[in-house]
């Protein structure tokens, strides 16, 4: 049987010197341009979605599993067809349709919230613009 250090020394990883040195901001951003010049920049949200439907569905998954997230969401998508609906929908129908995915008395008024502020500030929930901005904005 292994000992413990033992198993958190396999796991550790041994980065380049040039990178060690570096905080672990810089190392983020470092380690995002070796994968962007090896494998190249990924050109869709996560699973080919828009990104308005990967940052629902990241709320969504919080402290949940995925087959609950899946139901929530199938909920969600039949009684809202689209985001614009669930920001002016009442905070009860919200709650209800995300039941299956826990917590959804936190869960539900910050999804719309969150939804709101954006098409307050951006007049859509078009988030295509992120993929132009620097980590640091």
């Amino acid at each position: 049987m292994r000992s413990r250090a033992a198993a958190r020394q396999k796991r550790s990883v041994v980065l380049p010197d040039s990178l060690s040195r570096l905080d672990y901001g810089a190392k983020s951003h470092r380690v995002r341009d070796l994968l962007e010049e090896n494998y190249g920049r990924p050109e869709a949200a996560a699973g080919g979605r828009e990104p308005i439907d990967a940052l629902v569905r990241a709320i969504i998954g919080q402290n949940t599993s995925h087959p609950n997230q899946e139901r929530a969401l199938a909920r969600l998508h039949a009684r809202f067809p689209d985001w614009e609906l669930l920001a002016a929908a009442p905070l009860a129908d919200v709650v209800a349709c995300l039941h299956p995915a826990g917590l959804a008395n936190q869960k539900a008024p910050r999804l719309q919230a969150l939804i709101a502020q954006i098409l307050d500030e951006r007049g859509s929930l078009d988030l295509r613009f992120l993929a132009t901005m620097e980590v640091g904005e």
